[in-house]
């Protein structure tokens, strides 16, 4: 296993040596090396390092970022590193079935009629029929959970203006009708 502080770094000018340690990048290296089953040569191993951050580069929130500029200026890095982890700044790919590993059963079949959960005015909080489903990323939470498509009762203070709505399941209860 190539040891990028000790074999690569003594081949490199000192400040290209210190940006490689400050941006993390040798231990990026360092950590695919480890992971590394196939034994990739040191050439493969920055082309994948490469490919990685320009995967996050081209994902990149600009509102997350700016969220956490923020907690980094009122001195909360560390939470804000703590949430980075937590966030996966990095999405799982759409074609791999790892994020529905942690999922839960869907708690409103189709058909099912459900109302907001309500937040002030509980006149004002409106419901319907389940009619779709997905399991999607909701940034607010930092995590995946069951969104549902709902159309919306006549009589539903929204039906005015919008047929169909959607909502996260955390925000759904089972309708009762008074």
């Amino acid at each position: 296993m190539v040891n990028y502080q000790r074999d690569f770094l003594r081949l490199e000018p000192p400040g290209y040596q210190k940006a490689l340690k400050d941006f993390a990048v040798l231990e990026l290296l360092e950590k695919l090396a480890q992971m590394n089953e196939s034994n990739l040569i040191p050439e493969e191993l920055e082309s994948l390092a490469a490919l990685l951050i320009k995967q996050l580069i081209n994902n990149l929130d600009f509102e997350v970022i700016s969220t956490y500029l923020h907690g980094i200026r009122q001195g909360e890095s560390a939470v804000i590193a703590d949430s980075l982890v937590r966030s996966r700044m990095l999405p799982i790919p759409v074609d791999s079935p790892a994020f529905f590993l942690d999922a839960t059963t869907p708690r409103f079949p189709f058909g099912s009629v459900v109302s907001w959960l309500p937040i002030d005015e509980p006149e004002l909080t409106d419901w319907g029929v389940v009619i779709g489903r997905y399991y999607g990323y909701a940034p607010e939470s930092g995590n995946w959970k069951w969104c549902y498509l709902l159309l919306l009762d006549p009589d539903s203070p929204s039906a005015r203006w919008c047929v169909v709505d959607t909502a996260w399941e955390t925000d759904l209860e089972k309708f009762e009708d008074e």
